[in-house]
């Protein structure tokens, strides 16, 4: 192991005692302290060596970057969106968790493998196994907040693994990261009622953190309609909350369901937060098409392409009979739904992909309509336009198409989580006290 950024002579003595430290230090398990802390040289981080000899447990604390007090651990990771996002301001991830094999593997193709990935359940995870960080992200499954999902709550099966996430918080105790981020569906807030949101708020409040809440639409940035919840929780920071009236005037991030939550949850611990107005890039769908040659494989047979036109209601045939028709090509996004139980193929032409959803069965898949001149042709969409949809173009992709299409359907738009840590966490960072820091670190 090699500690770094700390001085050449603090280091170098570091790393001597490190040494001498596996090869003397026995746990009660029998092992070396190399035994006990995997991959400990290949990982790189900065380890407390202090701490590491103080327990017998696996206990890594991870010091702020230096010059930076950015780093964060990463919950229900996915394929590390949150990751993508939060390192073009700064951040640094010191720890990542999901247990999902086929978006590790998607992490991992794009970020180098750093040993800071985990796939154990969340229920299993110690929490002296989580390292310190100034920011714990969360976006826990949304399975059983929506309706698709049947809104079976936080007691669902899936979204459930909200309270494996406020468990290793709650027994972090004082090493509790200064501020979390959850990300969820809008359905969150109507859950049970509002109840499953007023919970999982209260239980932030019970672990010392005052709540914020706001809504952002991802066609703010990029040309595809994904409405996010979004709770920032901060502990700690003796400073009031902005204006509380002003805050919940802000329309645009939390509507009038929202800002009436709020007003009838005084019982909560708020602390709100005036934003800027979100931005309006005016993207269209154009802008992300990949080009396919008319040869490409890639766009369905003409009997494939006319079943999907004859699932369509008179009103959605007539609106793709009129793209058809156009002088120019245009593009549309087409969804399969169950309509009083028959299959209908439902077009978007506004230049705005609908949500892009995990295909774990075919209506979930959204499909491309190209148009006009008189013909049409379709398609699915391509791993790469999903990307672009999420704000993440470069994103590296090596696996297959249904792979990726979960991947990208269940992770976050880059550019919404971008504006957040602009205009919210890294100011919140930087206004920290000295003891909090310390505390996280």
């Amino acid at each position: 192991m090699e500690f770094r950024g700390i001085g050449k002579t603090k280091a170098a003595k570091l790393n001597a005692l490190f040494e001498l430290a596996c090869r003397l230090s026995v746990g009660k398990s029998g092992k070396t302290l190399a035994e006990r802390v995997p991959q400990v040289a290949e990982r790189g981080q900065q380890y407390c060596l202090a701490e590491l000899l103080a327990t017998p447990a696996r206990y890594p604390v991870t010091a702020p970057a230096e010059a930076s007090n950015r780093t964060h651990i990463e919950f229900f990771a996915g394929i590390g969106l949150v990751r993508y996002a939060l390192a073009r301001h700064g951040w640094s991830v010191v720890y990542a968790n999901d247990m999902d094999e086929g978006k590790k593997r998607m992490y991992l193709d794009h970020f180098e493998d750093d040993g800071t990935f985990d796939t154990r359940d969340i229920h299993n995870v110690p929490p002296c196994d989580v390292p310190c960080a100034t920011l714990a992200t969360a976006s826990f499954p949304c399975t059983d907040l929506s309706l698709a999902g049947g809104r079976k709550g936080l007691e669902g099966k899936h979204s459930s693994a909200f309270w494996g996430f406020i468990d290793i918080i709650d027994k972090m105790g004082a090493r509790r990261p200064p501020i979390v981020l959850l990300e969820n569906v809008a359905g969150f807030l109507s859950s049970h009622g509002g109840k499953d949101f007023e919970d999982a708020l209260l239980a932030m409040n019970k672990l010392g953190y005052d709540v914020d809440a706001f809504i952002v639409d991802a066609v703010h940035f990029v040309p595809q309609s994904r409405k996010r919840l979004f709770v920032i929780g901060i502990r700690g920071m003796a400073e009031s909350s902005d204006d509380f009236g002003l805050a919940l005037a802000q329309t645009e991030l939390r509507s009038s369901a929202l800002a009436s939550f709020i007003s009838s949850h005084r019982h909560i611990r708020w602390r709100l937060r005036c934003l800027p107005k979100l931005p309006n890039l005016g993207k269209t769908l154009e802008s992300i098409i990949e080009v396919a040659p008319a040869t490409s494989n890639l766009w369905w047979p003409e009997e494939r392409a006319a079943y999907l036109l004859g699932q369509m209601s008179p009103k959605h045939r007539k609106t793709a009979e009129r793209m058809i028709a156009a002088r120019h090509v245009s593009y549309g996004t087409v969804f399969r739904r169950v309509r009083h139980g028959k299959c209908m193929a439902e077009l978007r032409s506004d230049g705005i992909a609908g949500c892009l959803r995990t295909p774990k069965g075919g209506s979930a898949k959204q499909i491309l309509f190209e148009a006009g001149r008189g013909t049409y042709r379709v398609r699915l969409m391509t791993p790469r336009e999903c990307a672009r949809l999420m704000g993440s173009d470069d994103f590296t992709i090596h696996v297959n198409r249904d792979q990726a299409l979960f991947g990208f359907g269940d992770a976050v738009c880059v550019p919404v989580i971008e504006w957040i840590a602009e205009h919210y966490l890294n100011q919140v960072a930087e206004s920290l006290k000295p003891e909090q820091i310390a505390a996280s670190a």
